[in-house]
């Protein structure tokens, strides 16, 4: 009976993503339309220019599908006669489906406007590196459609995947933590205070909706099954939404810093690898790219780069679990590495004082905790990209309650002031980042001390030519199908 309701599930899985992609390819050819329509020889971007003489020449536009969430759907554009010639398009919904069992939550199509004002903003102020595409198009579709277009970055990887191959490009740290940096020493005077508000109400209705999920956990599950259900049980109902609370009320009124609010490892793009079977052999520039800016806003201190450290993390846990002992700790390493440059650019170009640092550190704490715990533990979100090879489900569930323990005490260290660890120096708050991380990795070791370390292998993603969306984290019942799916479409 088990196995027959499982594979009635995976059908069904298999059939929305088979209507997914055909509402995936009939938006395709509304944005070769578009494109197509507004290329002409007056246009200021050469690629617009090179694509209105192709057609008259009888070329033909071409689009391949690169990710499609509950948000939006992203593509590449390209000539079949010249597939150098290249745009990247994202079409944009009205409606979010953050989670498709509940009704539709409107997400205001402004935030594309502002996500393309950021983008000329930051494309203009940071792009000596050239660390941010430059937009070109800004087509309204229909009330409830929003079409982007952009310059095609030559960085076109995903930063996760070196994550999930177990080996980090090092040299893009220094770059990245200096662009973050920039970015957050944005003043209300270059960018106000209100922007995108209507985004960050839709993005408040989310946050304010995990605390279903987390009562889920004290209705339905065995509280000693792992050790984030443990510690559920220790602090009780009570304790936990009262910090579920504090991160709301953090997440919906400070304006610390200008932030791009989705900077997770899937949001950069970085230089693909000449070899996917070459792990430790990166592209000849070290350049990368920060995608994606919809969602920014001006949000709390330390909300970016609590999200950009989660999936490492992770990701870390999991090359431990498996016998990967030294890529692990040198995942961790790069996180350390990071915060070091991003400190001392906001030292040196910010004025920032340590006391301005302690307090961001104690934020990134609080939103890498809301990450870990409430979209990978509680949604299971973005595990499913990591390989699993050599783990059995034990280990899963073992490295799981894990990163959901450490996300709740993160999350309770950083919102919560009676706590002894809210009142420790930032080189104290460091240090207790660092300790409860290896706690956690000397334990995944220790449980497999008697296995051979498994083989590594490159990302699925790569190998699939795919990008995960934003909506991804929150939605991954079917990842795994829409990765098996044909992705290319051609008109």
């Amino acid at each position: 009976m088990c196995r027959v309701k499982e594979e009635k599930k995976e059908d069904e899985t298999i059939t929305e993503e088979s209507r997914k992609l055909a509402d995936q390819e009939a938006k395709l050819n509304i944005v070769l339309f578009h494109i197509a329509k507004h290329a002409s020889s007056a246009s200021p971007h050469p690629e617009l220019r090179t694509i209105h003489s192709a057609l008259q020449a009888g070329d033909k536009l071409s689009g391949k599908i690169l990710s499609g969430g509950w948000t939006n759907y992203s593509y590449k554009i390209y000539l079949e006669s010249q597939p150098d010639c290249r745009l990247f398009a994202k079409v944009c919904f009205a409606y979010a489906l953050w989670d498709p069992s509940e009704e539709s939550t409107y997400y205001d199509l402004d935030r594309q406007t502002t996500e393309f004002q950021l983008m000329e903003h930051f494309s203009g102020k940071l792009n000596n590196a050239k660390v941010v595409a430059t937009p070109y198009l800004l087509l309204d579709v229909s009330d409830d459609l929003r079409i982007i277009v952009t310059e095609w970055a030559s960085a076109e990887e995903q930063w996760a995947n070196q994550f999930i191959d177990g080996h980090v490009d090092r040299r893009l740290l220094p770059s990245i933590a200096e662009t973050m940096a920039s970015i957050h020493l944005t003043t209300p005077e270059e960018l106000p205070k209100n922007l995108n508000q209507g985004m960050k109400e839709g993005l408040g209705t989310m946050i304010s909706a995990f605390d279903k999920d987390v009562a889920n956990h004290y209705e339905n599950a065995d509280m000693s099954a792992d050790a984030c259900l443990s510690l559920l049980a220790e602090l009780g109902q009570d304790r936990v939404f009262a910090i579920t609370e504090a991160m709301n009320l953090a997440a919906k009124t400070d304006q610390s810093i200008l932030g791009h609010a989705d900077l997770h490892v899937f949001n950069i793009l970085v230089e693909s690898k000449p070899d996917d079977n070459e792990l430790e052999v990166f592209g000849p520039k070290g350049i990368f790219c920060i995608c994606d800016w919809e969602m920014a806003h001006w949000c709390p201190k330390g909300r970016d780069i609590g999200l950009l450290y989660c999936f490492p993390i992770a990701a870390a846990y999991f090359h431990a679990t498996q016998g990967h002992v030294r890529q692990a700790n040198d995942m961790i390493d790069c996180l350390r590495e990071h915060w070091d440059v991003y400190s001392l650019a906001m030292t040196k170009n910010g004025n920032k004082s340590q006391a301005y640092l302690r307090e961001a550190f104690r934020s990134v704490l609080g939103f890498c905790g809301m990450f870990l715990f409430l979209i990978f533990y509680t949604k299971g979100g973005l595990v499913d990209m990591i390989h699993k090879d050599g783990l059995s489900d034990e280990d899963v569930s073992t490295i799981m309650g894990l990163l959901g323990k450490t996300g709740l005490h993160f999350l309770e260290w950083s919102f919560m002031d009676d706590v002894d660890e809210a009142s420790l120096d930032l080189e104290g708050l460091r240090k207790l980042f660092q300790a409860s991380i290896e706690q956690d990795m000397a334990t995944l070791v220790s449980s497999r001390a008697a296995k051979r370390p498994s083989i590594r292998r490159s990302s699925l993603l790569r190998k699939q030519g795919r990008r995960v969306s934003d909506a991804s984290l929150l939605s991954m019942q079917s990842i795994q199908a829409t990765l098996e799916l044909d992705e290319d479409f051609q008109m």
